[in-house]
C-alpha cells in the first residue's frame, strides 16, 4: 500500500524539528566547550538568547505540524470543528452537575487547550483554499529553512563573523532545501546565506558592527583580510550550492527506488489476488510462470501450492 505523499511530508517535518533539537543543544554544547574549555573570546550571552528563540520557534513548529496532521481527519470542514467546539464547552458545563464546582474549575486548563486546538483548526481549515497560504505545509518548510539560516548568521555574527566557523553550519538547512523544495531552491538559499555573510563581513571591515572575536586578539584579525573575505565567500558559494545540487540528486534517486519497490509491491499484490480469485474459479490443474520459465504457483488435483 502506498503511502499518501502529504503524510511522508509531514512527517519530513517532524524529523526536521527533531534535527534542530539536536542542533540546539549541539550548538549551545561546542559554544560552552569553546568558551570555557579553550579560552575563546566570544561571549555566551547572545548565544543562549538566540538558542533559546530557537527553541521556541521550534515548539511552536511541533504543535504546528501536530495540528496540521490533525488536519488530515477534519472530513467535513469547519461544521465538524463547529461540532467538536460544541461537545467540549457542553462536556465542560456538564462537568459542574456530574463532578461538582471544584473539580469542574480544576478542568478549565485542559478545555482551555481544547477550545485552542479547535480554534486553530478552524484558522487552518479556513485558510487551505487561499491563493498564498502562510501556514500550509511546503510555506512553512521554506520559512524553517529560511528561519535557520537567520539564525546561523547571527550565530556567526556573534561568535566572530570571519573568523568564527560557526556558518559553516549552514549547509544543513541548505542540503534540506536542495533535497526537499528542489535544487534551484538550494542554491538560491545558499547564495542568499553566503550573501548575508559577505555583507556583515564587510561592515565589520568597515567598522559599521562591532567586531567580536573568536579567539585571543593576540593571533591577529582575519575581518580586515579582503583577500579572505572574499575566497571564503566564494568557497561557501560553491561548496553550498554543490551541496545543494548533490542532495537533489540523491534524493531524486532515492525517491526513484521507493517508486520502483512501491510498484513492484503494488503488482506482486495484484498478481496474489488474481491466483487466488482463478484458483476459486478453476477446478481444473493450472500453472504459472514469469518469462524466465520459473513456476510461480502450481494448482494441482484440487490444491494450490
Amino acid at each position: 500500500m502506498s503511502i499518501n505523499p502529504y503524510r511522508r511530508e509531514l512527517q519530513v517535518a517532524r524529523n526536521l524539528v527533531t534535527l534542530r533539537w539536536a542542533n540546539i543543544a549541539i550548538i549551545f554544547g561546542f559554544c560552552v566547550a569553546f568558551i570555557y574549555g579553550f579560552k575563546m573570546s566570544f561571549k555566551l550571552e547572545p548565544i543562549y538568547g538566540i538558542c533559546c528563540i530557537l527553541a521556541l520557534f521550534n515548539i511552536y513548529l511541533t504543535l504546528h505540524i501536530s495540528m496540521l496532521g490533525r488536519q488530515l481527519s477534519v472530513t467535513k470542514g469547519l461544521n465538524t470543528l463547529k461540532r467538536m467546539m460544541l461537545r467540549v464547552l457542553s462536556q465542560f458545563f456538564g462537568s459542574f452537575k456530574t463532578k461538582g464546582l471544584i473539580k469542574g474549575l480544576a478542568g478549565i486548563p485542559a478545555v482551555l487547550a481544547k477550545v485552542a486546538s479547535v480554534i486553530y483548526l478552524m484558522i487552518l481549515e479556513t485558510m487551505k483554499d487561499f491563493t498564498f497560504n502562510p501556514v500550509s505545509l511546503d510555506n512553512i518548510m521554506q520559512f524553517q529553512i529560511l528561519f535557520d539560516l537567520v539564525a546561523i548568521l547571527c550565530l556567526t555574527r556573534y561568535t566572530g563573523s570571519t573568523e568564527s566557523p560557526m556558518f559553516l553550519m549552514s549547509v544543513i538547512p541548505i542540503s534540506v532545501a536542495g533535497s526537499i523544495i528542489g535544487a534551484k531552491a538550494g542554491i538560491a538559499y545558499s547564495v542568499f546565506a553566503c550573501m548575508g555573510w559577505l555583507i556583515n563581513s564587510m561592515l565589520i571591515k568597515f567598522g559599521v558592527f562591532e567586531h567580536v572575536k573568536f579567539y585571543s586578539p593576540m593571533y591577529g584579525d582575519l575581518h580586515t583580510c579582503d583577500s579572505w573575505i572574499w575566497s571564503y565567500f566564494m568557497v561557501a558559494v560553491l561548496s553550498f550550492g554543490a551541496s545543494a545540487l548533490i542532495s537533489y540528486k540523491l534524493t531524486q534517486a532515492f525517491k526513484e527506488k521507493v517508486d520502483d519497490l512501491d510498484k513492484s509491491l503494488n503488482i506482486s499484490k495484484s498478481s496474489s489476488i488474481s491466483m487466488k480469485h482463478i484458483a476459486l474459479m478453476h477446478n481444473d490443474p493450472w500453472m504459472v510462470i514469469d518469462k524466465k520459465g520459473k513456476i510461480l504457483n502450481l494448482k494441482c488435483d484440487g490444491n494450490q501450492i
